[in-house]
Formats: structure tokens, sequence, C-alpha cells
């Protein structure tokens, strides 16, 4: 872990954080790297991260996937909606897979996602705010469609 965060010029306590980001966001491994890209891209640009699972954590509130805008407004080093950079820490503890695809991130320009379907974990990417928005949109459909999920 030390020798491959050193190589990304990140330091161990920040790779558990993203890898506890990871994991509190998505559950299939295969896009956990991906994810992990997504944050250290938005972290390049100087963006927000705007995690829902860092205000979940934040507010001690995990019941539902999404959070509302008072939610997100809650003062706290760990709203990621509010604070740009990474949180002071791990917001979950994570597994091998999240800890390997925050050390290994896929190569993408990918700055969004968000997971459509919460029953088949089917998570799409987005390089654009557009193509974001055109994403949610079909996550908005599927909370329709199932009351109460979301």
């Amino acid at each position: 872990l030390e020798g491959r965060a050193a190589e990304l010029s990140i330091s161990p306590h920040n790779v558990v954080t993203v890898a506890s980001i990871i994991a509190a966001e998505v559950a299939k491994p295969e896009d956990q790297p991906m994810v992990a890209a997504v944050i250290y891209n938005r972290i390049n640009q100087g963006m927000k991260l705007e995690m829902d699972s860092t205000v979940h954590y934040a507010i001690g509130d995990f019941s539902t996937v999404t959070t509302t805008a008072e939610q997100r407004a809650t003062e706290s080093p760990y709203n990621t909606y509010l604070n740009t950079g990474l949180p002071p820490g791990a917001i979950s503890n994570p597994g091998e897979s999240a800890l390997k695809a925050a050390l290994y991130p896929a190569d993408t320009d990918a700055l969004f996602f968000v997971t459509v379907d919460l029953d088949t974990g089917e998570t799409k990417f987005a390089a654009t705010l557009e193509e974001h928005n055109a994403n949610v949109a079909q996550f908005q459909q599927w909370c329709q469609a199932n009351k109460g999920r979301c």
C-alpha cells in the first residue's frame, strides 16, 4: 500500500479514505476502479466530490441511498458537498477490492457516476454533466418505479 500510494503521490491514509468512499458508494468490485478514477479526477480538477455516502456518514443516517438538500447543507468536515477534497478520514471499513481500486484506478476521464438500478447495482459513468444528467434521469425513473427505495 505504501509503495503504490507513493507512486500515486497520495498518502496511505488518503488511499484508505478513498477506498472507504468507494466501498460505501458501489457494491460491485468491477465498478470500484471507475469510482476511484472519478474521485481522483474530481480532486485533480478542484471539484467537490459531492458523494452522498460522506453526507450519510456525517449525519449518521444510512437509511436511504440519496440525500436531501437539508442533509447536504449539514456542517461537517465529512460533507463533500460543502468541502473540497477528501474528508479527514475513512467513512467505512473498506475491503480488499476497494483498497485495490483506490491504488489502481481505471484510466478514464469520467467525472460523474450514478447507480441507476439499486437491485442490480448497475452504475453508469460520465465525463460530462450532460451525460450524467441523462444517467440521473434514468435513476430517477427507477426510483419512481420502486417507491420508497431511494
